[in-house]
């Protein structure tokens, strides 16, 4: 099982976590690890980043050149309750990316059709998370899905599958 989240210490430094653990740590943990949460991560292996695109397709980027990695027998990851956590909340509402580098929700909806495989990036914020759902494919393949609804300055309400 895998979890993945981006972490970041500073206005300019963020890196991307891997957990590889068995299912009832991620069960465990996963539910307390929301956006805006200070995280405590020790004895982590630091890797470089692939040079491989397809490793980072579902990855966000950074701008460090490693990676941070746990698993079941290495290192640790919690919430984070040090007297310093107000330090840390400052970084939550720096975008990751230049403001120049985003597509309006407007764009996309006048767009779509021509942005059909694109990767973009949206800056919006979130109005609503619907649950998880699984499903199963016309093929018979089980997936799951989750429904977001987002909205910015150009557009009051967009719906997001993932």
């Amino acid at each position: 099982h895998l979890l993945a989240l981006t972490v970041r210490d500073s206005p300019s430094s963020f890196i991307n976590v891997t957990c590889w653990c068995g299912e009832e740590f991620i069960q465990s943990t996963a539910p307390d690890l929301n956006i805006g949460i200070v995280v405590d991560i020790r004895g982590a292996n630091v890797q470089a980043k692939s040079n491989n695109p397809s490793d980072d397709k579902f990855k966000p980027w950074t701008p460090s050149l490693c990676q941070l990695n746990l698993s079941d027998n290495q290192g640790t990851i919690g919430v984070y309750h040090g007297p310093d956590v107000s330090h840390y909340l400052q970084f939550l509402n720096i975008p990751t990316k230049a403001n120049n580098d985003f597509y309006t929700l407007e764009d996309i909806q006048a767009n779509g059709m021509s942005l059909n495989g694109e990767h973009i990036n949206i800056l919006a914020a979130v109005k609503k998370i619907w649950p998880v759902r699984n499903f199963v494919s016309k093929t018979g393949v089980n997936l799951t899905k989750a429904d977001i609804v987002v909205c910015d300055e150009t557009c009051p309400s967009f719906s997001l599958t993932l």
